[in-house]
């Protein structure tokens, strides 16, 4: 015949209160243990041996455990009031600390830990136990604090570098850092954008007071160069595969624009330029950079072209006078005309009057630039009318 169930429930009553009489017996003469430890000398040491130490609530159920994990390493746990484990402190199977706060659904939501090299870093996660945030400390003693997605995907990383450098990057979907925000050890501010393989194509730096926007090929290689210089003139530059300045646009001190085309080595090229004073003209340059031929137009006179010596000295030039008559001018060594082809303000021996000769006329001069010879004879008339 079944027992009643009130019969059972005394019977199990009356064996709770022998458990809890035994618990109780059990734990005072641990105190007893303890106190005669404490009274004994101290050059004899007692140790209390056991598996495990638990810390039971007033009713009973276990709120702290000591012992070892299911991996066999030390292990201090936290128990809530419905039984979860809500914080751990432990040493995992590899040999690093951590200390685990967790909520009620047993998940990790807080986590510090000391990795194998010796970097200790925080863990913040979402509910679903996906890391969200970490606060770092690396081999060299670097602070980092990276923000990860909601698949555990680094998005954004802010550090203070070894080197007195600190950087803030954005990442994209697949963990490429796309965007990065930093300043040198010297304290030089400067922003990256790169392309999805993580290749920067974009930056915007100052160094030296002279800010700099550069365009970067695939490769990572400087194509184009946008500088203000520390005195103000801004200026472009493109560059080839070699780094190589090839075209350069910019302004001078005095504001006045130029542009430049150079060789394959840098020195041989074209310039173009618009003084303050209004002439504009455009150089050719030799392999040894040097001025080889002028195109221009000066505000005082008509347009020419010279040729220009080894030596730098104009040895010929084409052009119009300031009243659009047609010359060729020949010089010398020292850059004095010997010889003149078309129109030419001549002075007068007895008037002093400045005369103008035909187009049609030819002049040889001497080493000093005195007339030896012309034709025709006749002059047109006077350079003042």
């Amino acid at each position: 015949m079944e027992e009643p169930l009130i019969d059972r429930l005394l019977r199990m009553e009356r064996e709770v209160r022998r458990l809890r009489l035994a618990a109780f017996a059990a734990l005072a003469i641990s105190c007893v243990i303890l106190l005669v430890a404490e009274a004994a000398p101290r050059d004899v040491p007692e140790v209390v041996q056991a598996s495990a130490f638990h810390l039971l609530g007033p009713d009973g159920k276990v709120r702290a455990r000591l012992g070892l994990s299911v991996e066999g390493q030390p292990e201090l746990v936290m128990i809530d009031d419905a039984g979860e484990i809500r914080a751990s402190l432990s040493i995992q199977k590899s040999g690093e600390p951590r200390l685990s706060l967790k909520d009620q659904n047993s998940k990790v939501r807080a986590a510090l830990l000391v990795d194998a090299d010796g970097a200790p870093s925080m863990v913040l996660s979402d509910p679903a136990g996906t890391p969200r945030a970490r606060l770092t400390l690396d081999s060299d003693n670097a602070p980092a604090f990276t923000l990860m997605s909601e698949g555990g995907d680094p998005l954004a990383r802010f550090s203070a570098e070894a080197d007195k450098a600190a950087g803030l990057s954005f990442r994209d979907a697949k963990g490429v850092a796309r965007l990065a925000i930093g300043t040198s050890p010297a304290g030089e501010p400067s922003v990256v954008l790169a392309d999805p393989r993580g290749t920067g194509r974009l930056s915007l730096t100052g160094t030296a007071g002279a800010p700099r926007i550069t365009l970067d090929d695939e490769q990572g290689r400087h194509r184009s160069m946008w500088v203000t210089f520390p005195t103000g003139e801004p200026s472009l530059s493109f560059l080839d595969p070699n780094g190589k300045v090839r075209a350069l646009l910019h302004t001078t001190s005095e504001g006045a624009p130029a542009w430049e085309l150079f060789g394959e080595h840098g020195r041989a090229g074209l310039h173009s330029s618009v003084d303050a004073d209004g002439t504009v003209a455009l150089s050719l340059t030799g392999a040894d950079g040097k001025l080889s031929a002028q195109l221009a137009e000066a505000a005082d006179s008509g347009p020419y072209l010279a040729l220009v010596g080894a030596s730098g000295v104009v040895r010929a030039k084409l052009g119009l006078r300031s009243w659009n008559s047609p010359f060729l001018d020949l010089t010398d060594a020292k850059g004095v005309v010997r010889a003149s082809l078309g129109s030419i303000a001549l002075e007068e021996p007895k008037s002093g009057e400045q005369v103008r000769r035909p187009s049609s006329s030819l002049v040889l001069f001497d080493s000093a630039g005195t007339a030896l010879w012309k034709t025709p004879w006749k002059e047109e008339h006077s350079a003042n009318k």
